[in-house]
């Protein structure tokens, strides 16, 4: 995460409109400095989306996954990093609480990747300033 941080907001600093954000080092030093040091890595898929997963069309229950290609080891937060606040991601979000405790610090590292996430958009053209200011707090504010 701090190597993304750094190559994120490496890119956006040299362009004014981001000062109006705020402090994006001090965000992320703020997640940064709260994560786990002892958590067991998992392996994750790297974008579990739609076109890799499937569900039963009797139940709709999850049936499988497939396309591990881009799959990498890290904290299980880490794994809900593309879904963002919306229903999907509370969704995701209720079902890993479903089966049993979170791991620690399963909400820092889940509120670090939606920042990284953020960056990356407002990085892309998809965030102005205005959004990704909104998004951040948010993400502040959001529960786990």
């Amino acid at each position: 995460l701090a190597d993304a941080f750094e190559r994120l907001i490496t890119a956006l600093e040299p362009a004014e409109r981001w000062i109006e954000v705020g402090d994006l080092r001090a965000t992320a030093a703020h997640y940064l400095d709260r994560l786990p040091e002892d958590a067991e890595p998992v392996t994750l898929h790297s974008n579990p989306g739609p076109e890799h997963a499937f569900a039963s069309p009797e139940f709709g229950s999850f049936t499988g996954l497939i396309d591990f290609g881009d799959a990498y080891r890290s904290h299980p937060a880490l794994d809900l990093r593309p879904w963002s606040l919306d229903e999907g991601g509370a969704e995701l979000r209720r079902g890993y609480r479903a089966v049993g405790p979170l791991p620690p610090g399963f909400d820092v590292v889940w509120r670090a990747g939606l920042v990284v996430m953020e960056l990356a958009r407002a990085s892309r053209g998809y965030r102005t300033p205005a959004e990704l200011t909104a998004n951040l707090a948010a993400i502040a504010q959001a529960r786990p």
